[in-house]
C-alpha cells in the first residue's frame, strides 16, 4: 500500500522495453530501473477550484475527472491554464487552451520567474493529455516530478518570451518541459502532434528526466533547440520528423536580433537534438532537417541508430564537442550506427565534427560511426582545434563518402597530421 499522500502505478511500457533493452546491451546503470512500481507525491493546489466530468473547467482549474473541452478556454496573464491530477484524461477536442503573450510585440509579459503553464502536471501519474492547441504561455506543457503521463495528438506553438530580456540574453520558454520526470511518453497517434515555434526549446528533458519517449511527432522551427536534453538518461527518440533553421523565420524586435540561416553559422534554432552530458539515450528512424545533432559534454553510450535503422540529417551535421566551460569534459563512447548524412547547402562543411573548447583537454575519445553515408561539401569529418594532440581514438567504419556533386569520393579527415584521432577501417565496427 503506498504511504498517505502518494500513488504508485507501474512502469510505463515504454519505461519496460528501455529496461529490458539496456540490461541486454550491458549498459551501465540497470539499477535504477530497480522499482517495480513509481510512487510519487501527489498534493492538492491551495485554493484551485476542482472540475471534469461534468463540471465545466476553466482557466486555473484543477482538473479532477476525466475532462473533453467543450470550447477553447482564455487565460489573463500569469495565469496557469489547466492543472491535471493524475489518472486523468483531458480531451481538448481539437479545441484551444491560450494565454495571454503578446505576440505582435514578442511575450515580454511573460517574465523569468512566473509560473505560467498551458498544462501542468506536477508529481501526476497515468494521467493523458490530448487533441489540444496549446499557446502564449510561458511553457506549453510542464510535467514535473511525473510518472506514466501521456501527451498524444497536441499542437503546443507560440510559447515563451520572444524578448530576450538583455542584450545577448537567452530567450525563455519551452513547448514541453520534463524535470525530474520517469516514463512519459509524447506520441501521435492521429498524426496530430507538431511542437512548433516555441520562443527556446520544443521539448525540454531536465536533469532526472529518465526513462521517456518521443514518437511519430513533429518538432519544428522553435527558436533555439528542438530537442534539448541535460544531465538525462535512457529516452527514447522514434520516427520523429525534427525541422530547424527556417529561412526568415525570425522576429525583428528580438534583442539582439536572432535569425535562422544556417547550421555552421550557429544561428538560432538550428539545433535538432542537443544531448548535454547525458547517457544511454536512443534516437531511431528520426530525420532531422537543416539541423544539427550535438552531443556535448560528458554524453556517453548513447546510440544514434539501433535494431537495424539509423537516422537522417539532410543540411547540418553531427558533432561531437567539449563542454563549453571547465572541465570541458567530451563526449565519449557514443555509437552511430548507419546514419546518412548530407549537409551541401552554400557554407556548410562538414557531415561529422569532432569539436574542442579548450586546447589543454582532451578530444571526445571512443565514439564509434559505422556503415554512415556522408555527402558534404568540405571533407567527411573534422577535427577541430589547434594543438589538440590527445583524446580519440574516435572510429569512422565502413562509411561512404561523396561530394557535393555526389561523386563518389575518398572519405577525409580535416587534419591528416594528427590521423589518432579519428581512425579510419572497412569493417562495420558495431553489430
Amino acid at each position: 500500500m503506498a504511504p498517505e499522500g502518494q500513488r504508485c502505478v507501474r512502469p510505463s511500457r515504454t519505461e519496460v522495453l528501455l529496461r529490458h533493452r539496456s540490461r541486454a546491451l550491458g549498459f551501465r546503470g540497470s539499477s535504477r530501473w530497480a522499482l517495480a512500481l513509481l510512487c510519487v507525491l501527489v498534493p492538492r493546489a491551495a485554493g484551485a477550484h476542482t472540475c471534469g466530468g461534468t463540471t465545466a473547467c476553466a482557466c486555473g482549474d484543477t482538473v479532477a475527472r476525466n475532462y473533453t473541452l467543450p470550447s477553447d478556454i482564455g487565460c489573463p496573464q500569469r495565469a496557469t491554464g489547466l492543472t491535471v491530477t493524475s489518472g486523468v484524461t483531458v480531451d481538448g477536442a481539437g479545441h484551444k487552451l491560450t494565454g495571454a503573450g503578446d505576440l505582435p510585440h514578442g511575450n515580454d509579459n511573460i517574465t523569468i520567474g512566473s509560473s505560467v503553464y498551458g498544462v501542468y502536471l506536477r508529481a501526476v501519474t497515468g494521467a493523458t493529455v490530448k487533441n489540444l492547441d496549446v499557446s502564449r504561455f510561458r511553457q506549453g506543457i510542464r510535467v514535473y516530478r511525473g510518472g506514466g503521463n501521456t501527451i498524444a495528438d497536441v499542437q503546443i506553438h507560440d510559447n515563451g518570451n520572444f524578448v530576450a530580456l538583455t542584450p545577448g540574453g537567452n530567450h525563455d520558454g519551452y513547448g514541453v518541459a520534463f524535470v525530474k520526470s520517469k516514463g512519459n511518453t509524447v506520441t501521435s497517434p492521429g498524426g496530430q502532434t507538431v511542437i512548433a515555434a516555441n520562443a527556446d526549446e520544443g521539448i525540454h528533458f531536465g536533469t532526472g528526466s529518465s526513462g521517456n519517449a518521443v514518437v511519430d511527432s513533429v518538432i519544428q522551427f522553435n527558436e533555439e533547440e528542438q530537442l534539448y536534453l541535460v544531465n538525462t538518461q535512457l529516452n527514447l527518440f522514434l520516427n520523429n520528423t525534427v525541422r530547424a533553421g527556417a529561412p526568415g523565420y525570425c522576429r525583428g524586435n528580438q534583442v539582439p536580433t536572432y535569425c535562422c540561416t544556417g547550421v555552421d553559422a550557429g544561428t538560432c534554432g538550428t539545433v535538432g537534438a542537443y544531448v548535454k552530458n547525458s547517457d544511454q539515450n536512443v534516437f531511431i528512424g528520426n530525420g532531422f532537417y537543416t539541423a544539427a545533432v550535438i552531443f556535448i559534454g560528458d554524453s556517453d553510450h548513447n546510440d544514434f541508430g539501433r535494431d537495424g535503422r539509423g537516422n537522417m540529417i539532410d543540411g547540418g551535421r553531427l558533432e561531437f564537442q567539449q563542454l563549453e566551460q571547465s572541465p570541458f569534459s567530451p563526449p565519449h563512447d557514443n555509437r552511430v550506427y548507419r546514419a546518412s548524412i548530407t549537409n551541401t547547402a552554400a557554407g556548410h562543411r562538414y557531415c561529422v565534427h569532432f569539436k574542442m573548447e579548450s586546447p589543454s583537454a582532451p578530444l571526445p575519445y571512443g565514439n564509434a560511426i559505422s556503415e554512415a553515408a556522408l555527402q558534404c561539401n568540405t571533407g567527411q569529418v573534422a577535427v577541430d582545434g589547434p594543438g589538440v594532440t590527445s583524446g580519440g581514438p574516435n572510429a569512422l567504419c565502413a562509411a561512404t563518402c561523396r561530394d557535393a556533386s555526389g561523386d563518389t569520393t575518398v572519405c577525409a579527415i580535416s587534419d591528416p597530421n594528427r590521423p589518432s584521432l579519428v581512425t579510419q577501417q572497412s569493417a562495420p565496427c558495431l553489430p
